[in-house]
């Protein structure tokens, strides 16, 4: 295209509601063209505020496709802050055709996807196509999704410049627990085996233990846990501090796993946390003894 129908094209585009908000607002300004008749653009504000004063002018629906095509091919060339002339060039394509529809395509493959994963862990298995109103087609990433990934088929949501496309996952529940082992604190023990804490002879004061998770569980505010254990024949009266991360919970313990009735140990999530290992400080009577230890989260059990 000649730099005369370019400059022709512009001022088409400057005058198309006869006040010229585009030179106005954006500051374009034509200079020489390069040899081979391509016009060259100098741009006197950056391209977020380009892009945003064409959406701002809202213009684009009165312009002609050879209008909107000769601004693009004026900017071919940019001049500013070296050469944003690329990133000028696909920031306006996109404000002057805008995405007409959006395809989510998630290929799961044998990947195994747990309820207590992120959804962005999904990304990495999905690729988002963009279609313009110019029919160009381009793979987007910077999409949202929404929705919950429960056990069973969940859908998806991915959601892109007002558009939006589905796509289903198969969801496997996360099988978690203690992590089995020998644990120490001040000469004193405690033994994990499928979920089964057994304390060692000696127990008591200032003896804390640290018992990994196999597997990270995210909490969020709010949440409700609840700790419990298998019925037992004896009848002690000592409790079990308790808590999460290398911290008991500061408002004490009512947990005794030693009960014929359990006693349940209730506590509400405050803040967003992801949690990694219990934390357990034991009395004294709890030495020779052993429990199943269970946690719910919002009433589903976790381990």
């Amino acid at each position: 295209m000649s730099e005369q129908n370019n400059e022709q094209y512009f001022q088409e585009i400057t005058d198309v509601d006869g006040s010229a908000p585009v030179r106005s607002d954006i500051e374009f300004l034509v200079v020489q063209s390069d040899s081979d008749g391509t016009g060259k653009v100098l741009v006197r504000q950056g391209v977020n505020n380009v892009a945003t004063a064409l959406k701002e002018a809202g213009l684009s629906g009165g312009w002609s496709n050879e209008a909107k095509q000769a601004l693009l091919d004026l900017l071919a060339n940019v001049v500013y802050d070296g050469d944003n002339g690329p990133t000028l060039r696909a920031s306006l394509e996109s404000a002057l055709y805008p995405p007409t529809s959006i395809s989510a395509v998630f290929v799961q493959g044998q990947n195994v996807i747990y309820n207590t994963d992120a959804l962005d862990t999904l990304k990495q298995y999905l690729t988002v196509t963009a279609t313009y109103e110019d029919n160009r087609t381009e793979t987007i990433t910077d999409y949202t999704l929404s929705g919950s990934l429960t056990v069973g088929t969940s859908t998806i949501t991915v959601s892109y410049a007002g558009l939006t496309d589905t796509f289903n996952v198969a969801v496997t529940k996360m099988a978690n627990g203690l992590t089995d082992g020998t644990y120490t604190a001040n000469n004193g023990t405690v033994t994990v085996s499928d979920n089964v804490i057994s304390f060692g002879a000696t127990q008591g004061s200032n003896r804390r233990y640290s018992i990994p998770f196999q597997h990270a569980i995210e909490l969020h505010t709010g949440d409700v846990v609840v700790f419990s254990s298998a019925a037992h024949s004896e009848n002690d009266n000592g409790a079990l501090n308790i808590g999460f991360n290398g911290q008991l919970f500061t408002t004490g313990s009512t947990f005794c796993p030693f009960r014929a009735t359990p006693i349940d140990k209730t506590v509400t999530i405050g803040t967003d946390t992801s949690v990694t290992s219990l934390y357990i400080a034991p009395p004294g009577s709890f030495a020779n003894k052993s429990f199943t230890f269970v946690m719910r989260v919002n009433g589903e059990e976790v381990f």
